[in-house]
């Protein structure tokens, strides 16, 4: 069956090399970069299999020649397999090609070939792509055809000249695109014309079929896209130990709480989805030692906080539900040796910023409740060492951005109050090593991102305050060895996605900017051993959940 798929596939493609003169992107969706450019281009990659198919088609096999035409271009077919895949693939080729012969008696063919390529590389996901090639120098009719096209060496019977066949139509499909745990290549070839030169000239070539490693892919999302059942909001980001987890509001489950883990191959509820009571808002996760610790503003609670843990069979409460003063918005959490810690506005202290911690029994303000000097927004909390540090847009001072640490038996501020030059809104926090960082949407330099960190003494810029092209909402910092990475919503390509990344003297963006395939609302960073992965709100896909990873 490999001789009838293989040989008509080349047949196919000098057909339709023949009659365009080459291949280009107005014939099928391949990359048509020379051979020679690729090699130079791609820098980082390596061939981690290859597998090879030599084709023969043509010349009458006399042994057959009391069989029907179209019989005998069949059998005279010849395909060879040569593969040298890895254990973690299989490379397999079917195809329903045949010839007939029309009321004219010209012989046609027709049909599709299917290439199935399967990947399961556990150990290192979406890093393989596919790029195929023809080997041979010889172009078609005696022409020297570039490398960006497949070339065929041709036999001609009889001294007779190359007969030119002519196709109606070739598409090849994902030439060039990454493995995702199984992918399938698909051709589809239709032939039009007179087929019946095929007695008198043989075809022959060999496809080459590259899979090529390479660590610097670009942006591809971890898991299906859409993980979440329907739309979903709050969501919040996590690693631990290699393990991705992902806490957001689950509409599919009436507004409640979800958390969702990545196996390696696919996302997966933890416990029930929507295991809240009732409606949940500011959902927040954080996760010791492989136990998920969530927060969120309780709903069945009169929209106080609420802690819950999954306890290995199920969702339980941490201390009393609704455990707050009052009303809270802007809910964090963090674990710190097995601890939890939350901060959250704190409407029962006049909308000032709380934190509390669990110790083992109940719920106690860390330092005095409501410590900030005036109302606050955008509040979020980390801990450095074991001290709990916080961010927040000061509505005390005129919006602006003021970070507080606990020192032991105070909140007490980080340099000065205030210290953005405008109003500071979507502020995020990091700390380094000690060091703290801040990210926002800077309205003090027309509503553009702007990342500051205090040096011991004053907040100074890092780098170009305002670098973003324009406006930067939803800003989302991490930092890793010293360097911080900033994902927001880009204003320049339609609120999608754009990952920022300081490299001690400017700010770079990582693979495309604008990369998420569609406004991406809430973006949510997470650096884990310098591979950056963004999850967020896919706003053109009914407002499902994604996660992406950049290689």
């Amino acid at each position: 069956m490999y001789r009838k798929i293989i040989v008509l596939v080349l047949c196919i493609i000098i057909v339709a090399l023949i009659g365009c003169g080459q291949l280009t992107k107005q014939h099928m969706d391949i990359n048509t970069t020379p051979l020679s450019a690729q090699t130079q281009s791609y820098t980082n990659e390596t061939v981690a299999a290859t597998s090879k198919i030599s084709i023969s088609l043509g010349q009458m096999n006399t042994e057959l020649s009391s069989l029907p035409a179209e019989k005998i271009l069949m059998s005279a077919q010849s395909v060879k397999i040569e593969s040298a895949v890895s254990e973690y693939m299989t490379f397999d080729v079917t195809s329903n090609i045949f010839f007939q012969v029309n009321r004219l008696g010209k012989v046609e063919a027709d049909g599709c070939i299917t290439l199935n390529i399967v990947y399961k590389d556990t150990a290192k996901p979406n890093l393989l792509k596919l790029r195929a090639y023809m080997l041979g120098s010889d172009g078609l009719a005696g022409q020297k055809i570039t490398q960006n096209v497949i070339p065929i060496e041709m036999k001609i019977a009889d001294d007779q000249p190359f007969k030119s066949l002519s196709s109606s139509n070739m598409s090849i499909k994902v030439w060039d695109a990454t493995f995702m745990q199984g992918i399938s290549q698909v051709y589809v070839i239709k032939l039009r014309g007179d087929f019946s030169n095929a007695f008198k000239q043989q075809y022959t070539g060999t496809i080459v079929f590259d899979f090529v490693r390479d660590e610097k892919l670009g942006w591809f999302n971890v898991g299906e896209r859409g993980l979440s059942a329907g739309k979903a909001d709050y969501n919040n980001l996590r690693i631990d130990n290699g393990m991705l987890y992902m806490v957001y509001k689950d509409y599919s489950e009436g507004g409640k709480a979800t958390v969702t883990k990545y196996d390696g191959t696919a996302w997966e509820p933890i416990g029930e989805p929507g295991f809240t009571q009732s409606s949940v808002n500011y959902t927040s996760l954080s996760v010791y030692n492989g136990t998920p610790f969530v927060a969120f503003k309780d709903s069945a609670n009169f929209n106080k906080a609420t802690v819950m843990k999954y306890d290995r069979s199920n969702w339980v409460t941490v201390g009393n539900p609704g455990f707050s003063s009052g009303e809270v918005f802007d809910t964090t959490i963090v674990v710190n040796n097995g601890i939890p810690y939350i901060s959250f506005r704190d409407i029962g202290s006049g909308g000032k910023a709380t934190v509390m911690k669990y110790d083992g029994e109940k719920w106690l303000s860390v330092g005095n409740a409501g410590f900030s000097d005036g109302a606050v927004s955008y509040l979020s909390m980390c801990l450095d060492k074991g001290c709990p540090y916080v961010v927040y847009s000061d509505w005390g001072g005129s919006q602006k951005a003021t970070v507080m640490k606990y020192d032991g038996n105070n909140w007490v501020a980080i340099g000065a109050k205030g210290f953005s030059s405008g109003a500071a809104f979507y502020t995020s926090l990091c700390v380094d090593d000690g060091v703290p960082y801040v990210a926002y949407q800077d309205f003090g330099n027309t509503g553009k991102a702007t990342v500051m960190k205090y040096d011991g003494i004053n907040w100074v810029n890092v780098g170009t305050p305002g670098f973003s092209l324009a406006h930067a909402s939803n800003t989302s910092l991490s930092v890793y060895n010293g360097i911080p990475y900033v994902a927001y919503q880009d204003e320049v390509f339609g609120s999608k996605i754009t990952l920022a990344k300081y490299d001690g003297n400017h700010w770079n963006t990582i693979g495309n900017p604008g990369f998420s395939s569609g406004f991406g609302g809430a973006p949510s960073l997470y650096i884990y051993r310098g591979v950056p992965y963004v999850s967020y709100i896919n706003n053109d896909n009914s407002g499902k959940l994604e996660v992406m990873k950049f290689f």
